[in-house]
């Protein structure tokens, strides 16, 4: 019997209870509440716990049923695209980006992830998601067990939604939750807009469900509502309110088409106009971007469309393999011809781009695939299956895979565990699933990755350099900073060296390097490194100030002036303001200030900051 195989309560014994039944669906409700819960598990030390926790459940209490053999071929095919990254690169193509580094000076592994060691985290998260999802979906879940677990999600999402609201009313921060402010238990207010708008399909299909079938308390549900549409204002993010009202009316409609008397959905399609005029009503600045020109796709201050086909562009140079995990954000800024601009994307603003970037194309297929097989073992919805309440889960599902081509909530744990278990208590009840051994011992030495990758985690939490994870790097980066602001030059130079050994593609360290090897007088290590951290990192202007400014300051002053001419060539629209910062460096020191206007001879715009900064005698000249 799965874990999750019982019996309608009132026409069982208590004695038959699977032992292990009970524990593990309620491991499950109490795992997948954490997730958002923790910050949205954003942060290491989050994700580790809750991946311990979910490989002893898969050593304890792993599935006992197969998918099948399509399912199985997706899942493990994906698995085995992340762990393509691991493999010698002088197999496949070398990606431009990487011979211009390596011609540069960079040393990269030999892999066909540059950052390996940042590949291993996140290919264990990634492994954590795929397990997670197909456990939900391999799960016996009896009709008990579904309205137990959609009044669980439905609670807890009405829970952060009542936080989101106490803590912006009292402007008090929430234990584990980032400081926002929005005051939203995501970094990313349309992460949090994304799970608040899918609870509050489920809570709107609970509602009506009730009203439907003539409950005394179905309006509590719709009080839970009101609180999550509020926290929706609060949250200023439109992601989650286009999610919510859409899921709303596609559930609704659903209702409409099925239902033998048509008089209780047409009155309760009240609610949604009800809805609306909230929104419209006292939507505040949440309701002005739906009207403002930063709504408009076409406008030339929305750079996402551009950022689209960079990221598109990008997936193009290695279609096969991908970059690897987690390398999008290292390596997109090297590739942006039409996206150009001084913010750095984290993200390509989709889940299926991000995927084929790091993944290769095949990757998003197969992830198409998957879930057009979970659609299809939806239906049907008949009469006895609470199809209103499983079609609501199946929206949810929907939503969130509509949502993921427009921003990336799939990448965040705290995001995708509420709904794949919504995805899983979505399936109709009647599923030709088989036991399968083997299936249990895969999800066993699953655990015990899982369970080995959190130990791995949490020594590297705390502070071991030989269990290298991206905190390990955030800590040197703050010694190596300590260390730049003591002219502890040798010491900064021996961490950066060490730090790039796990992330030899972040351009923030080069520059850091190349800054202790200015201050150790290293003059051509320091220039290889100035250049390779233009190169990762080619249009903030502020990085190419600062390498003139740090040249300036060692007394290398040809180099400081060589430096800040490739700056204002580099990026002619900002040279004006660029010249004018130079100035206010080296205004004090009469010898630099005509160097200084021979840098704007060649631009016309310079010349009228030179201009506007020049005593009689230099007007003159």
């Amino acid at each position: 019997m799965s874990p999750f195989d019982e019996h309608d309560p009132t026409t069982r014994s208590r004695s038959h209870i699977n032992r292990t039944a009970r524990p593990a669906f309620y491991v499950v409700l109490a795992l997948t509440a954490l997730a958002p819960t923790l910050g949205g598990c954003t942060k290491l030390w989050a994700a580790a716990s809750l991946a311990a926790a979910i490989g002893l459940l898969f050593l304890i209490v792993p599935p006992k049923r197969s998918l099948g053999r399509l399912p199985n071929i997706a899942f493990t095919a994906l698995i085995a695209l992340a762990l393509v990254a691991f493999l010698p690169s002088r197999w496949f193509p070398l990606f431009d980006w990487r011979d211009v580094l390596e011609r540069l000076g960079a040393r990269l592994p030999a892999t066909v992830s540059a950052q390996p060691w940042l590949t291993f985290q996140s290919t264990l998260q990634f492994l954590l998601g795929l397990s997670w999802g197909y456990y939900l979906l391999a799960a016996g879940w009896s009709l008990a067990a579904r309205k137990k677990a959609w009044t669980f999600i439905a609670l807890l999402i009405v829970g952060l939604a009542a936080a989101i609201t106490v803590a912006n009313f009292l402007q008090a921060r929430i234990p584990f939750w980032p400081h926002t402010p929005e005051f939203g238990f995501f970094p990313n207010r349309n992460h949090t807009s994304n799970v608040l708008g899918i609870g509050g399909i489920l809570v709107y299909a609970l509602a009506l469900d009730g009203f439907a079938r003539r409950q005394r308390h179905w309006w509590i549900w719709i009080a839970a509502l009101s609180l999550i549409c509020w926290a929706l204002i609060l949250d200023y993010s439109r992601a989650g309110i286009i999610l919510l009202v859409a899921g709303i009316v596609a559930w609704h409609l659903f209702w409409l088409i099925t239902s033998g008397n048509k008089r209780r959905p047409l009155i309760a399609s009240a609610g949604i106009l009800l809805l609306l005029i909230l929104f419209v009503w006292n939507g505040g600045k949440t309701t002005v971007r739906f009207i403002n020109e930063e709504s408009n796709p076409l406008s030339p201050t929305n750079m996402r469309f551009a950022i689209y086909r960079d990221a598109f562009d990008l997936t193009m140079r290695a279609p096969f393999t991908g970059i690897g995990l987690p390398n999008f954000s290292y390596v997109f800024s090297t590739a942006q011809t039409h996206s150009i601009g001084e913010d750095v994307a984290a993200h390509p603003e989709s889940d299926w781009l991000w995927v084929a970037v790091e993944l290769g194309w095949l990757a998003p297929l197969l992830i198409a695939a998957l879930f057009a097989w979970w659609l299809s073992r939806c239906f049907p919805f008949g009469p006895g299956t609470y199809r209103l309440l499983r079609f609501a889960a199946m929206v949810c599902g929907c939503g969130f895979a509509l949502h993921a081509f427009f921003d990336v909530p799939g990448h965040h744990i705290g995001a995708i565990l509420p709904t794949l278990l919504l995805a899983g208590t979505a399936l109709h009840p009647n599923q030709p699933f088989k036991l399968s051994r083997v299936i249990s011992i895969l999800f066993r030495l699953t655990g015990i990755v899982l369970l080995s990758g959190a130990v791995f985690s949490f020594i590297s939490i705390a502070g071991s350099p030989n269990f290298p994870t991206d905190v390990t790097v955030d800590h040197w980066q703050k010694q190596i900073l300590r260390a730049l602001d003591e002219n502890d030059y040798e010491t900064a130079n021996k961490m950066t060296s060490q730090a790039m050994g796990i992330a030899p593609l972040d351009w923030n360290l080069y520059y850091q390097r190349a800054v202790a090897e200015v201050g150790l007088h290293s003059r051509t290590p320091a220039k290889r490194d100035f250049a390779i951290a233009r190169y990762l990192l080619p249009q903030w202007p502020d990085l190419w100030w600062k390498e003139g400014a740090t040249w300036a300051l060692a007394g290398e002053i040809d180099e400081a002036f060589a430096s800040w001419a490739r700056m204002l060539r580099h990026f002619p629209q900002q040279a004006p303001n660029l010249y004018g910062d130079i100035y206010g460096s080296i205004k004090d020191e009469p010898e630099l200030v005509d160097r200084w206007r021979l840098l704007g001879r060649d631009n016309k715009k310079c010349l009228l900051v030179f201009f506007q900064n020049a005593g009689p005698v230099e007007f003159r000249v």
